[in-house]
């Protein structure tokens, strides 16, 4: 699919932290940049399964070593308020670097 640009567009998530590298590294393999869809393949940000601050660092790590970061799809709207300010608050700092 890959060969023909029939590649659908798909955000992967994965439900062990554990796994970060393992998926981002996948995903790193079918970043088309010809005439297809760019970045077909994403990484989703699976944070309702590492609510937290090293799970979310973690993710956001494992995605700029692969050079996927330009790539994120961002965060899903989360209805935990607290637990979203915090999101924001390492999202935020971690661009700030």
């Amino acid at each position: 699919m890959a060969r023909i640009n029939a590649l659908p567009k798909t955000i992967l998530y994965n439900l062990n932290g554990s796994y970060n590298d393992i998926v981002a590294t996948t995903i790193a393999n079918f970043q088309s940049g010809e005439d297809g869809v760019k970045s077909p393949m994403q990484f989703g940000s699976g944070w309702w399964f590492n609510d937290t601050r090293r799970g979310m660092e973690n993710q956001l790590n494992s995605l700029a070593d692969q050079g996927l970061l330009m790539h994120f799809v961002g965060m899903l709207t989360d209805s935990r308020s607290l637990v979203l300010t915090l999101v924001m608050i390492i999202f935020v700092g971690f661009f700030a670097i």
